[in-house]
This record gives structure tokens, sequence and C-alpha cells, in this order.
């Protein structure tokens, strides 16, 4: 139990941070590196996709 309260407040101290304004910057940090990880595995499968079919996938 007392694990568990340890990790709720620590859950809220990061959220709090996050809210803060140095942590709003690092929030948008990670929310463009997840767009960027989310592009790449888009374009991934479309590439899978594409080979699948028969069509030649692009090379970056």
């Amino acid at each position: 139990m007392k694990k568990l309260l340890t990790l709720l407040a620590l859950g809220v101290a990061v959220k709090y941070f996050l809210d803060s304004e140095k942590g709003g910057q690092l929030k948008s940090k990670i929310k463009g590196w997840m767009g960027d990880a989310k592009d790449a595995i888009d374009e991934t499968v479309r590439n899978g996709q594409k080979a699948a079919s028969g069509a030649t996938p692009k090379m970056n």
C-alpha cells in the first residue's frame, strides 16, 4: 500500500511539473518525438504494404 501511495504522489508531482512552464516545453518536445516516431512507423507500414502488393518501396 505504501508503494502505491508513493507512486501516486510521484505521478501527481510529474503532472504538476509537466503543467508548469518548463514542463510544458518538455511535454511539447515529447509530443514532437512521439509524432516523429509515429510518422516513421506509418512510413514503414506504407512501404511494407507496397512491397507486399508488388510495388517497389521508395528508399530514403
